[in-house]
């Protein structure tokens, strides 16, 4: 697993399989979609340089998620502060309205754990007002 500081197309590389042929499949994050072309392997290779220029890229694709039709987005990354005046905190301890999901949560933010986690507070806040 490699972090790049900010600024850089690929934010976050990480191991993902490895075959049997000593292969290893890796998976990277960037921060920003215009800034990298997923198939092209001489880009990512470049990329890749900066981490280690001992390891060869054969391969690269990816799927653009900020223009696919059904998602829109990536996970969330909200900069800090940014939901205290509207996510589900500002409701209030009197509010008939609970809000539980991925988006909220205070780890695992965008994960399906962080869907559990939030889901679990909405829970033992409900269970608290019966």
């Amino acid at each position: 697993m490699a972090y790049a500081p900010s600024g850089y197309p690929i934010a976050l590389i990480r191991s993902e399989y490895f075959l049997d042929d000593g292969t290893t499949v890796c998976v990277g994050f960037g921060p920003d979609r215009d800034k990298i072309r997923l198939d092209d392997v001489e880009m990512v290779q470049e990329i890749v340089n900066m981490w280690n220029p001992e390891i060869e890229v054969l391969d690269s694709t990816g799927h653009d998620w900020g223009n696919d039709h059904w998602s829109g987005q990536t996970w969330t990354t909200p900069k800090q502060g940014q939901f205290q005046l509207t996510g589900p905190q500002s409701l209030g301890e009197d509010a008939r309205l609970l809000l539980a999901g991925s988006d909220w949560a205070a780890g695992w933010n965008s994960f399906v754990d962080g869907a559990i986690e939030t889901g679990i507070k909405a829970a033992r806040e409900i269970d608290t007002r019966s």
